[in-house]
């Protein structure tokens, strides 16, 4: 359960904060109904997120496409065949300089309230890294399949929010929506 703090600045304006799983404050606003809940818009760029990530272990760039090997630097060894050392081709390397792990683990949201969410990478270390990366060959972005899956993903979850919204506002009951597939379609 996320425990929002909302506090009053000396102008009127209201600023909303809460922790993330990591203890790290993500800002928010403290605004009005909308069709969209920050925590549905969280959970689509959670799972933006985890596709962004998935995608570069595999490999593959912003495109879709595999991301060519490194020309320099260490091979990993792999097998002899024929008195012939076999080496693997050197990967890109998405990890952070020195001992600060992933860059890809710094990926995270960093704003989020009823009508957007902002995330990025947050450290300046695996800032920089991505993108010397995405100079050498686009890979921080979507490819066309994470968009679909994405897109999928983002029916799911706001499908539902509407269902919550006008239950919320008594137009229709929680037992109607749950029990009918067809009420969905019907409303939009």
């Amino acid at each position: 359960m996320i425990k929002l703090k909302i506090n009053m600045r000396k102008d009127g304006q209201q600023v909303a904060r809460f922790r993330d799983t990591k203890g790290r404050l993500v800002r928010t606003s403290a605004g009005q109904v909308n069709w969209v809940q920050a925590r549905q818009l969280m959970q689509l760029a959670l799972y933006g997120i985890k596709l962004q990530r998935e995608q570069a272990a595999d490999g593959l760039g912003s495109d879709g496409l595999p991301m060519p090997p490194l020309k320099s630097g260490p091979r990993r060894f792999i097998q002899r065949v024929n008195g012939q050392a076999q080496f693997a081709k050197k990967l890109r390397n998405l990890y952070g300089p020195g001992k600060d792990g992933h860059m890809l683990d710094d990926i995270r949201v960093n704003y989020v309230d009823d009508k957007r969410v902002q995330f990025a990478i947050t450290r300046r270390p695996s800032r920089i890294k991505a993108l010397a990366n995405e100079q050498r060959y686009p890979w921080y972005g979507w490819s066309p399949a994470s968009v679909r899956k994405l897109t999928a993903r983002a029916a799911e979850i706001f499908g539902t929010g509407v269902a919550e919204y006008i239950v919320s506002l008594g137009l229709a009951s929680a037992n109607a929506v749950a029990s009918s597939g067809r009420f969905l379609r019907r409303i939009s």
